[in-house]
């Protein structure tokens, strides 16, 4: 398997597959599996294969194979299905994606020290 392949959406309710420039081929989990770093969570058919997050952990996400530069939380209610949202509460629906949409996710709590150290660098 090339190295320049990258993890991306497919079509035909298909969520996880590989992109190589503009072809996209149907992946395997192993497949998959190889791309993500050592502690990253994959989701195939609305269900993380490690288990979901708590409600209101500080994660990161990939939405629909692309990986969000903000941090996220799982949140949900009774009468609708998980979504996730930027994690500083505001309730914004126009910042929400709907769980289904979430293609892989890690907590940040185990992300390498040197990812904790830079964000709190910037602020």
């Amino acid at each position: 398997m090339s190295e320049e392949l990258k993890i991306c959406p497919l079509k035909d309710g298909e969520r996880l597959g590989l992109m190589n420039h503009d072809s996209v081929r149907a992946a395997t989990i192993e497949d998959i599996r190889r791309l993500l770093p050592e502690g990253y969570a994959l989701v195939r058919n609305n269900k993380p294969e490690d288990g979901s997050p708590d409600y209101g952990e500080p994660i990161l996400v990939a939405l629909n194979g692309v990986w969000q530069h903000v941090t996220y939380m799982r949140d949900g209610a009774d009468d609708c299905e998980d979504w996730v949202e930027p994690y500083h509460f505001d309730h914004d629906d126009s910042c929400k994606s709907f769980w289904r949409n979430v293609t892989a996710w890690v907590p940040v709590s185990d992300l390498p020290l040197a990812a904790h150290t830079a964000q709190e660098n910037s602020e």
